[in-house]
């Protein structure tokens, strides 16, 4: 049984690879048929995969040299038992989606793999694939098939006995290729082998070939229900025992005609062998040769040694040689008179002595000196290797006598290859026969099958013919009825129905449009230009008509609003642009797709939005241009403005007489009120850009009210004003918010009372609205009241405009620009609140604002709040500055108050030049760095003097730009603090004391 199989493992590996493809086959039709039972897709697979690995195992036993055949084959086994391990992932993530992702392959490939190739290289990548995925993975995959198939008691049955088989297949898969390692090394193949005597792979073969039958049983049973056949000569074509008879006779005669190959191969071969046996036998003197007498003694001889001359060279010309032994029949007994054996490497050659008497008993070596004629012997086996034996009989030239018998062995591997190889061919004829056979009647049973679905189908067809022809008149009369225009195409995009209004949209009629395409029917110029019309030229894949028609048969989703702009050719064949809004949406007719669209004509309002949009970006550009004329012209300005403020406070700080100073007091006021109709300008243009932010910082509102009393106070002058504040006991003292605006506000409105007010008084009252609504806000009430000239009724709508006063002749007594109360109006209403005015001629205004603040902490009314630390004088002397400024009054200006402070200073007239004395070595406590110079900007500057230099040297900017996000830009680039022109000389002073005390330096 052992040397049957060993002999027919190549048909063994054909059986078996055909009944994992057949399998394959079978699962993949059940899985079509029961969709809900998707493990059958992965046992498909298996089973494909698989069938190929034995497939290429069959070849490789014609080719056992090739190591990456024999890779290969290790990876598609892999593979194939992968499949098991992905079927109970699947199945694992339906009833537990946490359970198992692809991750899990990660360190079972490293298992395998890695372990695989450390242990035992390719081989023992092969063993580890069976152990985990194999093994572990099919029982797994096994046990889900079962669980599944249980719950139908009808299928409970089969699904019991086909568990069992596969779960048996499985751990057939115990029994590995022989390893290095435990357990393959005790428990392999070879094992199994001896102890069978009959090749694991016989066994697999079986299992595999009762699984497939099963299957297919199971799914001709299955079949059947759902397509009950009418004629008895076509079910025979469903009986699996038919098909087991076909497949069986197919089989059995391509081995009878494998097996009649492989006689004659045999007898050719031996043949070919003999041939070269006999002449290297007529080389031996058998003179020679009876001098021997089988003793050790005989190595010293020369006859002993000419005739191992000449084996030693028959090895040299013989490669299929592995050994040779001369035996001679001394004292009537078989004796072993020489031995030659060929070593492992096939290369050197190993001399042995006589072995003396021969006491086996070989029949075939016993039949030789009997009768003198020529035996080969049939492979055999031993526990390490096998042989194949040649005898030829030794006899004189002149004489029948026999001298002896020359044996030629050769390695029973090698012979079984070349057999093997030889059998190659009939065995692939019988493998194409049988799968054209199976592929046959694959196709013959499908085309049973769609002839019995089409009469099922023509049958239903007939039964819906009427209710067809009664929803097509009801599709018409909506057609027809409808007031937008429907477009009705089929599969291939060709027309088949349109209505009256789509007809009118593109001055053609409903006969020229119907068979057309969109594209054709409204006038596309792609369309037009193309040899083909639409749809064929490069540019309708780019088409939105063309590609939504596509889109939505091939998806059967809809698309929605979908605005198209088409560059048609009207009736007098000018081309001009068109603007359609499209709904695409499917609609079946006698079961195939259709795509309908509803076009809408929308040019007129797309060009309504193109003039609104080209408006208003030509209202942004006016706007950006306003700000950036306003930006630029307020940087001009406050350059200037910063040397003559600046120069007249240090003149003020001299002595000087008292008209003198008369006279500067009046160039400092002209200056400031200068800088507040700047500033105004600028608030009234960050406003209506959208560019003004509010602050939201916790502040003392106390201590805001009585700073800006005081402020008013000063405004008085000899005036017989007096100023009265009365501040409600439930106004809180902390608020948060922005204290510099609502400052702003109340100096505006305050300034104004003083301004228009020539005797009097003017009164501050401040009160609290309650919302029980909002705990952590409160809504404040501010009113100013004078006793001034008043406002005409007719000016106080008007009165909150920008640029509007009341007196707007040129003869006008106060003075101003008009943009106060507009910004005040503005302010108010970022803060959440309103301001109106209540007025009378000669009799005073009230004017009332309200904002909403965020409530951080309540104090009592009659607590003062905390003034604002001033900064302590401090010994700024010998404090070195470097200046960058390109403006020669600034540069004096802060060298003549800098001399004051005692501080040594020097001057850079632009960035680049700043950079050259700090490259220089020079050390300076700090930089004042103008933000816009020539040559080389302050923000340039400051980065590079950071990167090369010291990225902790203090940079002060100095900037006369006021709008917003200046500031952001300077910190931004580096800089370290940040100073706007006119410069404040004590807010100078402090910053100075302030980087002096942190020691930070160059």
């Amino acid at each position: 049984m052992r040397e049957f199989f060993l002999s027919q493992m190549d048909f063994v590996f054909f059986v078996y690879g055909l009944g994992f493809i057949f399998l394959a086959a079978m699962a993949f039709f059940v899985w079509r048929m029961k969709s809900r039972q998707g493990f059958w897709k992965w046992i498909a697979l298996f089973g494909v995969l698989h069938g190929m690995t034995e497939w290429m195992d069959m070849v490789a036993i014609s080719f056992p040299s090739s190591l990456l055949f024999k890779d290969i084959r290790v990876i598609f086994l892999t593979l194939s038992f992968v499949c098991f391990v992905e079927l109970v992932r699947v199945e694992m993530a339906k009833r537990y989606p946490r359970a198992a992702g692809l991750w899990v392959y990660a360190p079972l490939l490293l298992l395998v793999v890695g372990g695989g190739l450390y242990l035992n290289g390719a081989s023992g990548v092969n063993v580890l694939a069976r152990y985990v995925f194999g093994v572990l993975g099919g029982l797994l995959s096994t046990w889900f098939i079962w669980r599944i198939g249980r719950k139908d008691p009808l299928e409970r049955q089969f699904f019991a006995v086909f568990c069992c088989l596969l779960a048996g297949y499985v751990c057939t898969q115990l029994a590995t290729p022989k390893a290095g390692f435990w357990p393959a090394s005790v428990f392999n193949q070879d094992v199994f082998l001896n102890w069978a005597q009959v090749p694991i792979q016989a066994l697999r073969m079986a299992l595999a070939v009762i699984l497939a039958i099963l299957l297919s049983r199971y799914y001709f049973r299955e079949r059947k229900k759902l397509f009950p056949l009418t004629s008895d000569s076509n079910r025979v074509f469903y009986s699996t025992d038919y098909l087991a008879v076909i497949f069986c006779t197919l089989i059995l005669v391509g081995w009878g005609f494998t097996t009649l190959v492989t006689h004659y191969k045999k007898i050719e071969e031996s043949e070919d062998i003999l041939a070269v046996v006999k002449t290297m036998a007529s080389g031996i003197d058998h003179r020679r040769l009876d001098r021997l007498a089988g003793v050790p003694e005989d190595r010293d001889t020369f006859s002993y040694v000419r005739i191992k001359e000449l084996i030693d060279a028959m090895f040299l010309t013989e490669e299929r040689m592995d050994d040779v032994h001369l035996w001679g029949m001394r004292q009537g007994k078989i004796t072993l008179l020489l031995d030659v054996d060929r070593d492992e490497t096939r290369k050197a050659l190993e001399k042995t002595d006589p072995h003396g008497i021969y006491s086996s008993q070989r029949k075939d070596l016993i039949a030789v000196f009997n009768n003198s004629e020529i035996a080969v012997q049939e492979p055999l086996y031993s526990k390490s290797s096998g042989f194949v034996s040649m005898f030829v009989p030794v006899q004189g030239l002149y004489s029948n006598r026999l001298s002896g018998v020359f044996e030629f062995s050769m390695d029973a591997d090698e012979w079984k290859v070349n057999l093997y190889r030889q059998r190659l061919f009939p065995v692939s004829i019988t493998l194409f026969l049988v799968t054209m056979t199976l592929v046959f009647l694959i196709i013959y049973r499908r085309e049973q099958e769609s002839k019995q679905a089409v009469q099922e189908n023509e049958r239903k067809y007939f039964a819906l013919s009427v209710e067809l022809d009664e929803e097509r008149d009801k599709l018409q009369t909506i057609f027809d009825a409808s007031h937008v225009g429907l477009l009705l195409v089929d599969a291939q995009i060709n027309v088949v129905r349109v209505n009256s209004v789509v007809a009118d949209m593109v001055h053609k009629s409903i006969d020229e449009i119907l068979g057309d395409r969109p594209g054709n029917i409204l006038g596309c110029v792609h369309a037009e230009a193309a040899p083909g019309g639409c749809g064929s030229d490069i540019a309708c894949v780019e088409c939105p008509i063309f590609s939504a028609a596509k889109q939505v048969l091939a998806t059967g989703e809809s698309l929605l609003n979908l605005e198209v702009e088409q560059t048609l050719r009207n009736a007098s064949g000018e081309l001009h642009k068109v603007w359609f809004e499209i709904n695409a949406t499917p609609i079946y007719i006698n079961r195939v797709r259709h795509a309908l669209f509803v076009l809408s004509d929308i040019t007129h309002r797309k060009r309504m939005e193109a003039g609104m949009i080209e408006a208003k970006e030509l209202a942004d550009a006016a706007n950006r241009a306003k700000s950036d004329f306003i930006a630029n012209m307020s940087h001009e300005i406050r350059t200037p403005m910063n040397a003559i403020l600046g120069f007249s406070e240090l003149l003020n700080r001299t002595e000087i007489s008292d008209k003198q100073k008369a006279y500067l007091v009046q160039i400092m006021s002209g200056g400031k009120i200068l800088l507040t109709i700047i500033n105004d300008i600028l608030d009234i243009s960050k406003i209506s850009s959208g560019k003004m932010v509010l602050e939201n910082a916790e502040f003392d509102l106390y201590a805001l009210i009585d700073d800006t009393l005081s402020m008013g106070r000063s405004l008085v002058n000899s005036k017989p004003v007096e100023f009265k504040s009365v501040l409600n006991e439930l106004v809180p003292r902390r608020v948060s918010g922005d204290a510099l605006r609502l400052r702003q506000i109340l100096t505006n409105l305050l300034g104004n009372a003083v301004k228009f007010t020539p005797k009097g008084e003017i009164v501050l009252s401040v009160s609290r609205i309650e919302h029980a609504d909002q705990k952590d806000k409160v809504e404040l009430y501010f009113t100013i009241k004078d006793t001034g000239i008043g406002i005409a009724a007719e000016k106080l709508d008007d009165i909150f405009m920008p640029f509007v006063q009341e007196d707007m002749s040129t003869t006008k007594q106060f003075g101003g620009t008009g943009l106060g109360l507009a910004i005040c109006q503005q302010l108010v209403n970022m803060m959440d609140g309103r301001i109106w005015v209540s007025s009378q001629p000669g009799k005073g205004s009230e004017f009332t604002f309200t904002v909403t603040l965020h409530v951080t902490a309540e104090a009592l009314p009659d607590k003062k709040a905390p003034v604002i630390e001033k900064q302590q004088d401090e010994d700024l002397k010998g404090m070195k500055i470097l200046l960058a400024e390109d403006s020669l009054p600034n540069q004096e200006l802060m060298k003549a108050y800098f001399e004051t402070l005692g501080c040594a200073v020097d001057y850079a007239s632009n960035g680049f030049e700043a950079l050259e004395l700090l490259r220089e070595g020079r050390v300076y406590d700090l930089c004042l760095m103008d933000v816009q110079m020539p040559v080389m900007d302050g923000i340039t500057a400051t980065r590079i003097i950071h990167q090369e230099i010291d990225k902790d040297f203090v940079i002060i900017a100095l900037t006369a730009g006021a709008m917003k996000g200046d500031a952001a830009h300077c910190f931004q680039a580096g800089m370290t603090d940040y100073l706007s022109k006119p410069v404040n000389f004590d807010i100078l002073k402090a910053k100075l004391i302030k980087y002096k005390k942190r020691g930070l330096t160059v």
